[in-house]
């Protein structure tokens, strides 16, 4: 016997503008493959940086990402006299990335952290095992911190040499066994003096070669490779020495804000061969995702029913799967989803058992106009409603609202949770008061045939989850806005037993875990090209080949409960109701049904509580007559 639950976690990050329809992205850029290797000088003069494909940084400018940003220190509220501005480069040649950074920098030098100038980066560091891939972390600058290893410096007082972060470039990195200059070097020019406000300067170069090799990166692979990357400059300013009528440092970054983790979001550096500083315009970059257009499909019935027409639409291709220990599964998912997915089993009552049975679940979606709807296809043999957040079933969503950003200046992201109601059986939804006020979503769960929550018998078939999100009240213009978000989709597992000591959870996510820390979004499309065709015939459709039981909700219920069903024609039906011990307690005559989705209502009023089975049967002139049975819990 197995016992499973479930929650999918769905993350939406939209970006912020709202003009012409377009699928260009901004997350990504690529490395070209120079023609010879730049010589790391911190002097740009190779012929190849001027071809160099770049992203711009600059403080209280917000590039509309879920992960950018900016963020300010201000002593004695100073507000910023000199903001930073970078630009960024990229070039690879042989197994090396190349990065050029441009900053613009009237005051270079010296401090604590976050009272200094630097740069900090982070790659994915595909050369490790661990899903997702933990971070490779570089950071270069004038520091006066005990982990920085300046050529020559103390800590007292920084010289114009900026520091590594990682020891000596000839020492030995444990990782590789190689010194630290083979895995990553870097060098710099200044144009102006360092730690010495008397004369502004006028900025500095500094110029990263980073061994792709080492970080388990192939540059010469036939179609190509993505490399993981996001960066974050420090700069602070009128220190040297301290005045404090304009001394202030400010950040900003592209996608992250730190280097041991990916925060926000991860960028996406792509590298060819076929890609060079002179092979002319780039390859546009294809997104991730495409979610198609359902204009030509009556609106489905929110409720956790999935018979509407749309979602059984044989054209909708954008269906995708999300399952705990199916590494090879989570190796098809697109771009770099392969290393940012990820799955983790958390210990319940501090115990971490066999996970016997875990999560599985289909994702499909499709819009209308301007309301993306999702749905949820969650095979379960045993559904849970229990109201401690390790042992839910059901679907937690962090959507980022386009008109308002969180304290780093990234979009605001607002979680939301559709989950078995503890009582009912039913839809719960959870989240952020004031959204849900406003009615941004709608959502219904249904348990499928058979399927009785709290049980430990282990014979359910799982439940389905049908989500409505209006966009335009997330800020979207009408029409759906540029037709871009961001989006990641965790299912969350467990069991319950008789014995609490084989208790277990587990979950596994496409993507993006959750609004913070661990992952990256998948860079989604609502297209309007890519239109939902007629439904195919075979299975739950609106008019299937053959007589389909589509369980009953609210499930326990009292006293009342909707049996839907979907017939292939014309019917007669009639239902009868059955105690545990085989006894018949009830029967009704419901008359003549068309063929196509339908709905009754069951009152139990004079039965007891208590487990009962339903028997359902159709008679037609086509196929005689059909039964099928369901299952159903009754509390009062």
């Amino acid at each position: 016997m197995t016992l499973r639950r479930f929650i999918l976690l769905l993350v939406l990050c939209m970006t912020t503008s709202s003009t012409a329809f377009s699928q260009t992205r901004q997350d990504a850029v690529w490395a070209r493959k120079a023609a010879s290797a730049p010589v790391l000088d911190g002097v740009l003069s190779e012929a190849g940086w001027a071809n160099a494909d770049s992203v711009k940084l600059q403080f209280g400018v917000n590039a509309n990402l879920p992960g950018s940003g900016y963020e300010e220190t201000a002593a004695g509220g100073v507000r910023p006299t000199n903001p930073s501005v970078a630009t960024l480069k990229f070039l690879t040649f042989g197994d090396s990335l190349y990065i050029a950074a441009i900053v613009q920098d009237s005051s270079v030098g010296s401090g604590k952290f976050q009272q200094h100038d630097a740069f900090l980066m982070a790659l994915g560091d595909h050369s490790k095992a661990q899903r997702p891939a933990p971070e490779f972390e570089v950071f270069y600058g004038w520091i006066a911190e005990p982990y920085g290893n300046c050529d020559s410096a103390t800590l007292s007082q920084v010289g114009a040499a900026p520091c590594y972060a990682g020891g000596s470039r000839d020492s030995i990195d444990q990782a590789t066994g190689l010194p630290n200059r083979f895995t990553w070097d870097a060098a710099v020019s200044v144009n102006g003096t360092v730690n010495d406000d008397a004369t502004p300067d006028a900025g500095y170069v500094m110029e990263f070669k980073i061994n792709l090799k080492a970080r388990g990166y192939d540059a010469s692979k036939v179609g190509g490779e993505i490399v993981e990357f996001h960066g974050t400059f420090y700069d602070t300013d009128w220190k040297w020495p301290n005045d404090p009528s304009k001394a202030h440092t400010t950040k900003a970054w592209w996608q992250s804000p730190w280097g041991n983790t990916t925060w926000y979001n991860m960028g996406r550096v792509h590298i060819n061969p076929s890609v060079t500083t002179t092979s002319g315009t780039a390859p546009a970059i294809p997104v991730d995702v495409r979610i198609p257009n359902g204009q030509a499909f009556a609106t489905p019935v929110v409720d956790g029913v999935l018979t509407d027409a749309a979602w059984n639409a044989s054209s909708n291709t954008s269906k995708f799967d999300i399952r705990y220990g199916d590494d090879g599964l989570r190796e098809s998912y697109a771009g770099i989803g392969p290393y940012r997915s990820g799955q983790f089993q958390p210990q319940i009552a501090g115990v971490t058992a066999t996970v016997a049975d875990p999560a599985d679940a289909t994702i499909s979606w499709f819009f209308k106009a301007d309301t993306l709807f999702i749905a949820a296809d969650v095979r379960d043999q045993s559904v849970w409603g229990i109201d401690n957040l390790d042992q839910w079933d059901g679907v937690r969503f962090t959507v980022c609202d386009r008109q308002k950003r969180n304290a780093d200046s990234t979009l605001q992201a607002f979680e939301f949770t559709v989950r078995v109601d503890s009582t009912t059986g039913g839809a719960k939804l959870e989240g952020d008061s004031a959204k849900l006020a406003q009615g941004v979503i709608r959502a219904g769960l249904t348990l499928k045939p058979n399927t009785v929550f709290n049980t430990l018998d282990g014979a359910d078939e799982g439940y389905n989850i049908e989500i409505a999100i209006d966009l335009t009240k997330l800020g979207y213009a009408a029409g759906r806005g540029d037709g871009a978000f961001f989006v990641g989709a965790t299912v969350y597992d467990g069991e319950k037993f008789t014995d609490p000591t084989t208790n277990y959870g587990n979950r596994a996510w496409w993507f993006r875990e959750r609004g913070g820390n661990g992952a990256a979004a998948a860079w989604a499309y609502l297209d309007p090209s890519l239109t939902l065709s007629t439904p195919s015939q075979g299975g739950t459709g609106s008019q299937p080949k053959q007589f389909v039981l589509l369980g009953n909700y609210p499930n326990p219920f009292n006293p009342t409960t909707n049996i839907r069903f979907a017939l292939p024609q014309s019917s007669s039906m009639t239902l009868e109701v059955f105690n545990t011990l085989g006894q018949r307690v009830g029967v009704r005559t419901l008359g003549d049904f068309a063929a196509g989705t339908h709905q009754v209502k069951f009152d139990a009023a004079r039965l007891s509580s208590g487990t009962y089975f339903y028997k359902l049967n159709a008679s037609s002139k086509v196929n005689g007559s059909v039964s099928l049975t369901g299952k159903m819990t009754i509390l009062k």
